[in-house]
């Protein structure tokens, strides 16, 4: 049955990403069927030609089988993608107003006093304060005349004018903005809008008003048990803002109660930096020790009460299983009930319902209905990063610990140095940093929330004694500073491996399983862990590439070459907790090799070019994130004070030594200050007079970068003003192959004596989509057709990259997955 299982969840995915697969695969089911009938017409028994042993590949019942579920998987996969997307906010309806009745769902925090949001830093007026709300929409109440909008069912919503005390379970009526859910176009693995369509929500936006309702709305809850459930959580956390201890408060909401924001944002870079992040997040990790208890809780009741009442051992055991999963399961809800618990709890109910039937399952059987069974709930499933995670790990302890003896010392280290090296290669991948420093972290935070915190978080809300409020408390201070102490611990990390080492560590791994012994096993491990850990796997080489990153509105360019690279702005921050820098610019520094940023140029302090430069400096500060930013020098456009309302963190400072005025000279300069290295790319600083500085736009850095023999110019968000000092000072030292524009392509820039005096051959313009400035400007492109430029703008195209060739390309004229918006 596995190979029908492993079959049929393949065919979902293939389904989910190729639209017409499932014609293709009926077409062959058909071809398959024809076939298998001509054999039995034309083909001899006793014949022993070619053609009779295709006849008996043909008449395999196994064959037949599994392409008549790759069929109806595909088909399946197909027909649920096709109903999400019917829901969906098309992009086309971006920014539409519209009055709604809906139902709050879930509030991100809940409560702040419980969540531990009381303590964040002030916030800087540079960010305003947004609530983010899921809600579920009971009916329009008013549309725009000639619009129509699909059937929409969940929305993410924020809140710009106030906390406006909304309940969870309260139905009320609203002026929403709405925006559509559109990913930013990087090539990274983490895809924005299939997160987004696995949580069933169709659009996001923002409540303009509360509108009051003409008569009392109706409160609408679809089930009773949900709404009792919702109540008693709303209850607990309420009940936990009398508890004085903001840790306790913290470690309660979050573990139990899976608040998004329980947590500080220190805290959760912390977490990132050191591999701990999925101990923050209630996942399948925290229902599977709430299991684990239940299940010693259940079994103790069970063996008092059976001979009381003779109950059998059958339905002993389908009774526990029951309970079991039924406990498990008020813990998911509770808890948020996310995707994560959604598809733990579903492989928990698979192991019940098999040792209720007493059936021995082999691992790869067990592992391959787990696999069908959470694609069956979720096809898109398998695009998160826990999909891949889960199935890996369980695959390894498995594979590696099924049938094996082993005692309680290796029990502590052995599943998790096995867990660690089967999700490397993955890791690398999803673009995390992998440490040694990782292992050791979650060697000893594990078990500590496993075994102590959790159980503690569980009494407390239960039962707030003194004794466990001060363990939390103690606990609370070693889990975070131990954390810290780990941050500079000078371990090997990586972040990219060539493909020559990631295959031979793929081979070593299977070696393990191979029957070797115990410490030939340890060995082949250690040495595996050697290959990827050696000093020639710190640096990936990756082919040199000039790219534009789409950062919405804002702008950041790299150009990596020989293992070093030089970036042009860090883009915009969306808000304290997310920025361009974090989520984009990383990461793709990572796809690239991990080069060593050499120099940062900030082109000036406005918000969507230096709005990571907080996130930046934390990053580089610390050996642990694996990133090399740490020798960079940093060329500014403006004096450093200009940039401080960028850092809230009080604890983040510049590196003074590195920091220099991009106003200072012209002269060509090098990625590296090494003679010896030379290097087939060079840079320098156009100056604009002294006297337009006073203007952020006007004092941005001016860069003219030579690639491969190709010259990019990058000015930063210059007015047409400075644009004409550039030509009457430069003349035709401005002619350039490539021009990214003046200002997101703003009409205040990109003049045409200026467009004439660089000649550019391309044109490229980052800007956000749908953005309330309308970047770039309808004035700016006519100009750029009359003069015949061609031009790409990150909004259509994505990011846009240039190879050592000359060779353009754009991430959004690759292929893209069906449910991408365009």
């Amino acid at each position: 049955m596995q190979h029908l299982c492993v079959a049929a969840g393949a065919g979902m995915i293939l389904g989910v990403l190729v639209p017409g697969s499932g014609y293709f695969l009926l077409a062959l089911w058909s071809m398959l069927l024809v076939g298998r009938q001509l054999c039995r017409i034309y083909l001899a028994p006793s014949d022993v030609s070619l053609a009779s042993a295709a006849c008996r590949i043909l008449n395999n019942v196994r064959v037949l089988a599994v392409v008549s579920a790759l069929l109806i998987a595909s088909l399946y996969g197909q027909i649920w993608l096709s109903f999400q997307l019917q829901h969906r906010l098309p992009a086309s309806l971006d920014g539409t107003d519209v009055e709604l009745v809906l139902r709050i769902v879930a509030r991100e925090g809940d409560s702040s006093p419980a969540s531990g949001s009381s303590s964040k830093p002030a916030q800087s007026n540079i960010y305003q304060k947004v609530t983010a709300d899921v809600v579920q929409v009971l009916s329009v109440a008013d549309l725009p005349e000639g619009q129509a909008l699909p059937p929409l069912r969940r929305l993410v919503l924020g809140y710009y004018q106030g906390e406006p005390g909304l309940r969870v379970g309260e139905t009320l009526q609203v002026r929403v903005r709405l925006r559509a859910i559109r990913a930013f176009a990087n090539a990274l693995p983490f895809d924005y809008e299939a997160w987004m369509l696995r949580q069933g929500v169709d659009a996001r936006g923002y409540i303009r008003t509360i509108i009051p309702a003409e008569g009392e709305l109706k409160e609408l809850h679809p089930l009773v048990i949900e709404s009792l459930l919702l109540n008693l959580r709303q209850r607990w956390l309420t009940q936990l803002q009398q508890i004085p201890s903001e840790a306790v408060r913290r470690w309660v909401s979050g573990l139990v109660f899976g608040v998004q924001d329980a947590f500080l944002p220190r805290h959760w870079q912390l977490a990132r930096d050191t591999g701990t992040l999925h101990l923050l997040v209630v996942s399948g990790l925290h229902l599977g020790l709430v299991a684990s208890v239940c299940g010693v809780l259940v079994g103790l009741v069970v063996r008092l009460l059976a001979p009381a009442y003779e109950i059998n051992a059958r339905w002993r055991l389908w009774g526990s299983g029951l309970l079991i999963a039924g406990m498990c399961l008020v813990y998911a809800v509770l808890a948020g009930a996310g995707i994560a618990l959604q598809r733990a709890w579903i492989m928990l109910l698979v192991v019940l319902i098999v040792l209720g039937l007493r059936r021995r399952l082999a691992p790869v059987a067990a592992l391959s209905y787990a696999f069908l069974i959470v694609l069956l709930v979720n096809p898109l499933m398998f695009t998160a990063a826990g999909f891949g995670f889960s199935m890996m790990a369980v695959a390894a302890l498995l594979l590696f610990l099924g049938g094996r003896s082993v005692n309680w010392r290796q029990g502590i280290w052995l599943p998790q140095w096995l867990v660690f090296c089967a999700l490397l290669p993955l890791m690398l991948w999803w673009g995390q940093a992998v440490g040694l420093v990782h292992l050791l972290c979650n060697a000893v935070a594990i078990p500590l929330l496993g075994l102590v915190l959790l159980p503690l978080a569980f009494l407390v809300l239960i039962w707030p004694a003194d004794w466990a409020i001060e363990w939390i408390e103690l606990l609370d201070r070693f889990w975070w500073q131990g954390l810290e102490m780990a941050l500079d611990w000078p371990l090997p990390v990586v972040t990219a491996l060539p493909d020559t080492l990631l295959i031979t560590f793929i081979l070593l791994l299977p070696l393990v399983y191979l029957g070797l012994r115990p410490w030939v096993s340890f060995l082949v491990m250690l040495a595996a862990l050697a290959v990827v850990f050696s000093p020639a796997s710190w640096h990936a080489p990756v082919a040199p590439q000039l790219r534009l990153l789409d950062v919405g509105q804002g702008q950041s360019l790299v150009a990596s070459v020989g293992g070093r690279a030089l970036v042009y702005d860090l883009g915009p921050a969306f808000g304290p907790d997310f920025s361009a820098t974090e989520f984009m610019l990383l990461p793709s520094l990572r796809r690239l090799g991990n080069p060593q940023v050499t120099d940062l140029i900030l082109s000036h302090s406005d918000i969507d070019h230096a709005g990571g430069l907080e996130v930046w400096l934390q990053q580089s500060t610390h050996h642990v994130s694996g990133f090399s930013g740490a020798a960079a020098r940093i060329w500014l456009g403006q004096p450093p004070e200009a940039y401080r309302s960028l850092i809230r963190d009080t604890a983040v400072r510049w590196p003074t030594a590195a920091v220099r005025s991009c106003h200072n000279d012209d002269r060509w300069r090098n990625l590296t200050d090494d003679h010896a290295v030379m290097l087939p790319v060079r840079w320098r600083f156009l100056r604009t007079p002294e006297r337009l500085h006073g203007n952020d736009n006007d004092a941005s850095c001016v860069l003219q970068l030579e690639w491969f023999g190709h010259r990019i110019l990058v000015p930063g968000d210059v007015s047409r003003t400075a644009e004409q000092s550039l030509v009457d000072r430069y003349g035709a030292e401005l002619r350039s192959d490539v021009l990214v524009a003046s200002h997101h392509g703003s009409a205040s820039s990109s003049a045409e004596v200026f467009l004439q005096q660089v000649d550019p051959q391309q044109v490229w313009i980052s800007a956000g989509f749908n953005n309330r400035y309308r970047h770039p400007s309808a004035v700016v492109i006519t100009r750029l057709e009359h003069l015949g430029v061609d031009w790409l703008s990150t909004i259509d195209s994505g990011a846009i990259s240039m190879d050592q060739r000359g060779r353009v390309t754009a991430v959004r004229d690759t292929w893209l997955p069906p449910w991408r918006q365009p």
